[in-house]
């Protein structure tokens, strides 16, 4: 990570083998694919629903970190699109990625997940400043002790300011995150307890000028604020039913904005804004008045995860049984996509507040084995993850992702020598991913027809009927969930 001199996730992510080296921009969003199978694209050249990114599962500290109750596209070019851009890297411990058949213990993944863990407990002071020709970033860190047994407290900041032209006063992203994290160990004497809670957040957004190469009005002005709580840790029990008990509870708020201002000259239209099927009298446009399109996306995410581990040593073979089970919910609270003026024509407004929260419950289940043979050893792991989505309006049968993995260890890791390891690796699987609210709860389709418009400039005399059908756009049946076999 220090090599790389990363300004995001994505940023770091091209260390992986196999990833299509990009030169980094903070401008655009950042996504991540994992082993993505070739792109489904859309008539506008899109990714269909954005599902080769939807697929890669991202874990901050165990919690997990999910688009999927965003419904507008404000500043991505999916809803269901993480930006990895809002994710700084100056205070982050490691970054595991993991491909192929997963444990059973991460669901709602398709095609790999990223483990990140963030620093925490005493640190020395660290601090960084960033510049080449397109980032400006500066950032600092320290972990300090609390005093005996009182623990530890972690501070870390940064800003960034990219520029995707220095000649133009457009395409400035700005970003500034800030964490704080508490970690504490109690009861070190007979059954430690670990203990973990951090307060995080981030703010980010493009600039607000408009770019006089097109218009000295018009301009595009967004923003994302978020705030993250988790608590998350483990419990050494050493008992002889389980040997430690781990534990991951988060929430997460975010308020993502969006305004366009556009200057137009058109002649007005006639319109509606009924909400009903039928015949009605409407109204014709403003021709004068600036479009002013506002977007609000309040996603909320509560996330709950336990887990129990067994470890037996039974004749030489070494014996690991996880147990768990796992809640997530979510939804939208935003006000959705309205006009303060130079409404549309035909424009109708829909609060998202009207769409209901999901809940997804998961349990899993793995057995692992380390068989010593020889100077040789097998590892197998055999485990399932049984996954219920709780949703109005649908009725989902529970999934069931089974996933075996196994290897044999012909030569053992060793520091030195010509060859240091050597084994062959094998596994087979399904992980699925369900789908997403903006998928399950489209807008309704209004389909207007103007029967009869008359218009009279000189004395302002007008008269528009409007015959209004509407097609539900919610579908009648279940979306199967994204599914993959590995």
């Amino acid at each position: 990570i220090e090599h790389v001199q990363a300004s995001s996730l994505a940023g770091i992510m091209q260390l992986v083998p196999g990833n299509v080296t990009v030169n980094p921009s903070l401008t655009s969003a950042n996504s991540v694919t994992i082993r993505s199978i070739g792109q489904i694209t859309t008539g506008e050249g899109g990714d269909l629903n954005g599902n080769n990114e939807r697929g890669v599962g991202l874990m901050i500290n165990g919690a997990k970190v999910s688009s999927d109750a965003k419904i507008t596209n404000a500043g991505t070019s999916s809803p269901n699109q993480i930006d990895y851009r809002n994710y700084s890297t100056d205070n982050i411990e490691s970054v595991e990625v993991l491909k192929g058949v997963l444990s059973a213990e991460y669901g709602d993944v398709t095609s790999g997940a990223i483990l990140v863990k963030t620093r925490a407990g005493r640190t020395p002071f660290e601090a960084r400043i960033k510049t080449d020709p397109n980032t400006k970033a500066v950032a600092f860190g320290k972990g300090f002790a609390l005093g005996d047994n009182a623990g530890n407290l972690n501070i870390d900041a940064d800003y960034a300011r990219a520029f995707s032209d220095w000649a133009s006063p457009v395409a400035i992203f700005d970003r500034t995150t800030v964490g704080i994290t508490y970690s504490n160990t109690f009861n070190t004497n007979k059954t430690p307890l670990r203990f973990n809670a951090r307060v995080s957040g981030f703010i980010s957004g493009n600039n607000v000028e408009s770019d006089p190469d097109v218009s000295s009005l018009d301009f595009t002005k967004t923003r994302s604020k978020n705030l993250t709580v988790s608590l998350y840790g483990s419990w050494l029990l050493n008992k002889s039913w389980i040997s430690t008990l781990n534990y991951n509870v988060s929430g997460s708020y975010e308020k993502d904005t969006e305004q366009k201002y556009v200057v137009e000259n058109k002649l007005p239209q006639p319109s509606t804004r009924t909400m009903t099927e039928g015949i009605t009298i409407g109204y014709f446009t403003n021709p004068t008045a600036p479009k002013d399109m506002r977007a609000e996306d309040i996603p909320i995410y509560a996330n709950a995860k336990i887990s129990g581990n067994l470890n037996k040593m039974i004749g030489g073979t070494l014996s690991k049984t996880m147990l768990g089970v796992e809640v997530n919910t979510k939804g939208n609270t935003g006000r959705g996509i309205y006009y303060v003026s130079g409404v549309p024509q035909y424009f109708r407004e829909r609060p998202y507040t009207e769409i209901p929260f999901m809940t997804d419950l998961s349990a899993f289940l793995e057995e692992k084995v380390t068989v010593p043979i020889g100077k040789t050893s097998l590892e197998m792991s055999l485990g399932a993850r049984l996954n219920k989505m709780i949703v109005d309006g649908y009725s989902y049968d529970p999934t069931i992702d089974p996933r075996f993995n196994g290897k044999y260890n012909i030569v053992k890791s060793k520091r030195d020598g010509f060859l240091r390891s050597f084994a062959i690796r094998g596994g087979w699987g399904i992980m699925q991913r369900l789908p997403s609210i903006s998928t399950l709860y489209p807008a309704p389709n209004y389909l207007d027809n103007c029967l009869f418009q008359y218009r009279n400039s000189t004395t302002g005399e007008s008269l528009a009927v409007i015959q209004t059908d509407i097609v539900d756009g919610k579908l009648p049946y279940n979306l199967k969930p994204a599914k993959t076999r590995n």
